[in-house]
């Protein structure tokens, strides 16, 4: 495995490369529930380097980020270093690679592997196999995960105006069984999928539906999942509404609620345990807002956040500029 990151990483810096983009993003953030309030600084990259040689192709996405603070540290996620083959309707990878099951827009209700940490999700190491026939696609994999080794099944259908799919997943003592689906209502996109997961058994579930409107594009799913951190499964609710205020500015709102038990003593702003019960129902919801400047090679983004609960608020407000190379 690490002769095919090394390999990947020497393909991404020679000039050879057919296909090489990167990122590099700085962002500020600063949040706090009562004054001093906290900053926070990281500094991001992005590498995206494929190096075509049919019917083979070597692939690395890379994306190190730096987190300044007390502790500073180094994150680095690499979520493909493999080599692919393909060969009429069959395509064979081997090295780290996603494996991508979820059809939620704004959620996660089952992921192979690690959860994603600040929205990047890391490869797994193992073999894969991909055959298209038709409409149907099937996909095998083999693969190392959660401390052991793992296999999944997919297989995908395409209808005229919808498509479903079916997954198994099987990891040491537990099984997760999926089924997921999208389709066109009009000009609004329907989807949803739904999981069982054994040892322990345990539903997670997601449906959905996106469309746009008056040139505002739309996005309102519910959920029923374990958020990152969490120990069981709980309801859930987030919407999106994004568009353009002028040629070169966009603009976002995202908002979205859960429902779950929460413990006073893991609240935000630390309120002393007695005050809620352990088991207590509560209600918590977050929001934020964004503005993004374009530009042909950088933009600059301003978000103000809010994360509000039955122990407090915590507000929010964030600054990023990206250039693209």
């Amino acid at each position: 495995m690490r002769r095919i990151v090394g390999l990947c990483l020497l393909l991404a810096s020679s000039a050879g490369a057919q296909t090489l983009r990167g990122e590099l993003a700085l962002t500020a953030h600063l949040h706090g529930a009562a004054a001093p309030p906290e900053a926070s600084w990281s500094l991001a990259g992005r590498l995206d380097a494929r190096y075509p040689a049919a019917p083979f192709e070597l692939a690395l996405v890379a994306e190190p980020t730096l987190r300044f603070g007390p502790r500073p540290r180094l994150e680095l996620r690499v979520s493909d270093a493999l080599v692919r083959y393909r060969w009429r309707d069959l395509e064979v990878s081997a090295g780290l690679e996603r494996l991508p099951l979820e059809t939620a827009r704004l959620s996660l209700p089952y992921a192979v592997g690690a959860p994603p940490s600040g929205g990047v999700r890391s490869g797994v190491p193992g073999l894969r196999l991909r055959w298209f026939s038709e409409r149907t696609e099937t996909r095998l994999a083999a693969f190392y995960a959660d401390g052991g080794p793992a296999g999944a099944v997919s297989l995908r259908r395409e209808l005229e105006r919808a498509e479903l799919e079916g997954h198994l997943v099987v990891s040491g003592d537990r099984a997760a069984l999926g089924m997921s689906g999208s389709g066109l209502l009009g000009a609004t996109v329907l989807y949803g999928e739904v999981w069982l997961l054994t040892g322990p058994l345990e539903p997670r579930a997601a449906l959905g539906a996106t469309g746009a409107f008056g040139g505002v594009h739309w996005t309102l799913e519910a959920a029923y999942l374990v958020p990152p951190g969490g120990q069981c499964a709980r309801p859930t609710v987030a919407a999106v509404l994004a568009g353009r205020a002028a040629e070169h500015v966009d603009w976002r709102v995202v908002g979205g609620a859960s429902l779950g038990a929460a413990s006073p003593a893991a609240s935000p702003g630390g309120t002393s345990p007695g005050s809620a019960a352990p088991d207590r129902q509560v209600l918590t919801g977050q929001a934020a807002a964004a503005v993004t400047y374009l530009q042909q090679d950088r933009d600059v983004r301003i978000e103000l956040s809010a994360l509000l609960g039955p122990f407090g608020r915590r507000l929010g407000i964030g600054v990023e500029t990206r250039a693209y190379l």
